[in-house]
């Protein structure tokens, strides 16, 4: 009789951890669990994808238990035929955008925890270093381009990185959460709108695996939805607005200083007259 140990190591891949093999030797001792089938579905036994899947269910149980209201419909009970991705689909509104002066906003189906803050704002410093070193940058698309050559053995053109404008963003301040809401503000600088859409493309993924978004609101001065009354975008001038008000404020000195001088001048005349 082989002792429990030694019957998990024969389920799974011996080379992975102990809670796989755990795993496949649940799904084989209670095929019942269905749950248990679609952790393991076309994993290879990977605990990368497992885990992945694992999220992507806890994912859908919310969105389906919370029944979520999306634009207007109620998810519950007349959604059951939908399949259950569909639950916890991210929506993408676009407002007022100005890419100097640029806030995004999210919508969460449930008030993210720290660590899942943290772990957005991660995903959002990576998308900005990448927008910092100039990577969005649509004039140097090379290989995107090249629709009638194989990358295998692609000449790349050196030349083009240092002819081409640079495309970098400028600023970004760190997200800000209240309840189920977020925003962050971000300058994208001279960079290019692709920004925005490899950015909407990482946070669908971040939405199926992490933390489920509702709704990904780009631009704006609050959330479209209303859904926390107040919570509205600070006032704060764009850059064209701060270096105008700075000429303005020099050009009003030097105005002081000349006519301090002239008064002065003035003055001295006169005393000389009497």
């Amino acid at each position: 009789k082989t002792s429990s140990a030694s019957k998990a190591k024969s389920f799974g891949p011996e080379t992975q951890p102990d809670w796989v093999r755990d795993l496949y030797q649940q799904a084989e001792d209670f095929p019942e669990e269905e749950y248990l089938k679609e952790l393991l579905k076309d994993t290879g036994g990977d605990p990368a994808k497992i885990e992945a899947n694992a999220r992507r269910k806890l994912a859908q149980n919310v969105g389906e238990a919370n029944k979520k209201t999306f634009e207007g419909e109620v998810v519950g009970a007349e959604g059951q035929g939908q399949h259950q991705h569909e639950l916890a689909q991210m929506h993408v509104r676009f407002d007022e955008v100005d890419t100097f002066n640029l806030w995004i906003w999210f919508e969460f189906f449930s008030e993210p925890s720290e660590a899942e803050q943290e772990m957005l704002a991660s995903v959002l410093d990576a998308w900005f270093v990448l927008g910092k070193l100039g990577s969005f940058n649509t004039v140097n698309l090379q290989i995107s381009n090249s629709f009638e050559h194989s990358t295998s053995f692609f000449q790349y053109d050196e030349s083009c990185l240092d002819t081409s404008l640079p495309a970098m963003f400028h600023e970004m301040e760190e997200p800000e959460f209240s309840g189920r809401n977020g925003r962050f503000w971000v300058n994208l600088g001279t960079c290019d709108e692709i920004a925005l859409d490899l950015l909407i493309n990482a946070l669908h993924n971040f939405s199926n695996e992490y933390v489920s978004i509702r709704t990904l609101q780009i631009g704006g001065k609050s959330l479209a939805s209303g859904t926390l009354d107040g919570w509205e975008a600070p006032a704060r001038p764009t850059p064209f607005k701060q270096n105008a008000d700075q000429v303005r404020e020099i050009n009003e000195s030097i105005a002081d200083d000349l006519s301090r001088i002239y008064n002065a001048e003035e003055g001295e005349s006169n005393s000389q007259f009497q």
